[in-house]
């Protein structure tokens, strides 16, 4: 007998469906704060039908693949093979026991479904001072984690992977279940962006003010994406346009102190 469990993230919710009740108390733990009951009004809903696959590793070494289908998209890694049908909203395959996986598999779900919904996953943190979001980006090792760390107790979207929408002509960031080293979920809220801001560690605190085009060149590399076909390329990238063009984008240099508050707010 199938059982179900409702998440919703960035506004869009996911029933999730399998025969494996063990399974699915995985799930309910590790997404915690991002569970809703199953009548709870949502913008858009997908169905995700998944079947464990014992056999299957985790595949942390391998990218995910993306494959353009005529009912929409094929995604695919060696401890995931799913299938998006995009008209009819569902998700269908097979995964392996194993929560990284699950993850891996949900988050390049979310970057093919935010092409519809004027959104992005960003490679940053982002934290919530005065009701706006702070969205902090960079490369691996550029201070993600130092500046969320450094940034408690303030309310914490994400130490890895924000959600960026476009909604009412207004970008805000969600928080997300997609943890980075604290391995700790954000809080499940939203709020209007104040400012994007690319991380640079320096001895004293300064904001280095960029222009679109400068902030463009930073910003894509920082964009979660796995489909290659070129006009879903194109679709992000003038997402990604839109975004440095309305919101205020800077580089900000920081100590490893909580005093780059001071300059921010």
């Amino acid at each position: 007998m199938e059982g179900v469990v409702s998440l919703e993230i960035g506004g869009i919710r996911t029933i999730i469906r399998c025969e494996d009740e063990s399974y699915l108390d995985l799930i309910r733990d590790r997404y915690e704060g991002f569970r809703v009951s199953m009548d709870t009004s949502s913008e858009r809903s997908y169905e995700i039908h998944v079947t464990v696959q014992e056999d299957l590793l985790p595949g942390s070494e391998v990218t995910p693949t993306v494959e353009v289908t005529p009912e929409g998209y094929l995604i695919h890694r060696r401890d995931f093979q799913m299938t998006l049908n995009t008209e009819q909203r569902e998700l269908n395959g097979t995964v392996a026991r194993s929560m990284y996986s699950y993850d891996s598999m949900l988050r390049v779900f979310y970057t093919l479904i935010l092409l519809e919904l004027d959104g992005v996953l960003v490679h940053g943190s982002s934290i919530v001072e005065g009701g706006k979001a702070f969205l902090f980006y960079g490369v691996s090792g550029s201070g993600k984690t130092t500046t969320t760390i450094l940034s408690e107790p303030r309310v914490i979207l994400s130490d890895e992977l924000t959600l960026v929408r476009k909604i009412n002509g207004e970008y805000r960031a969600f928080g997300t279940p997609f943890w980075g080293e604290l391995q700790k979920n954000g809080e499940n809220i939203n709020a209007p962006i104040n400012r994007i801001l690319l991380l640079r560690k320096n001895p004293e605190n300064f904001i280095e003010e960029q222009t679109p085009r400068q902030a463009l060149k930073s910003l894509l590399p920082c964009i979660l994406f796995f489909a290659q076909e070129p006009n879903l390329v194109n679709q992000v990238v003038n997402r990604v346009i839109d975004i440095v063009e309305n919101v205020p984008v800077g580089a900000l240099h920081f100590r490893k102190d909580s005093t780059f508050w001071e300059i921010l707010v």
